[in-house]
C-alpha cells in the first residue's frame, strides 16, 4: 500500500524505544511462546511513528499491509461524513 503524502513518516525513536517496542510486542497474546531471539528480530523491524491527532492511517476497503502498535495515546474510527461505525 502506498503511503499517502500527508501521513506521518518515521521519527527519530526517543531513548529508550527499542525495550519499549520489544517489551510491547512480547506482552501481545498472538506472539505468546515465540522465542526470544524471534521478538527481538521482529523488535528490530518496527518502526518508530508519532502520529498527530486527527491523522488518517487506513481507509476502509483498501488494503492493509501494516501493523500498528499504539504505545501512548488512543485511536479513533469514523466513517465518511464523520459517522462513528
Amino acid at each position: 500500500m502506498d503511503r499517502d503524502p500527508a501521513a506521518p513518516e518515521a521519527a527519530d525513536p526517543p531513548v529508550g524505544a527499542a525495550a519499549r517496542l520489544r517489551a510491547a510486542i512480547g506482552r501481545l497474546p498472538l506472539l505468546a511462546g515465540l522465542p526470544a531471539t524471534l521478538l527481538d528480530e521482529l523488535a528490530g523491524q518496527l518502526r518508530w511513528f508519532v502520529i498527530p491527532g486527527g491523522t488518517e492511517l487506513v481507509r476502509a476497503g483498501e488494503p492493509g499491509d501494516e501493523v500498528f502498535l499504539v504505545l501512548a495515546g488512543r485511536l479513533g474510527v469514523a466513517r465518511a461524513h464523520g459517522r462513528p461505525p
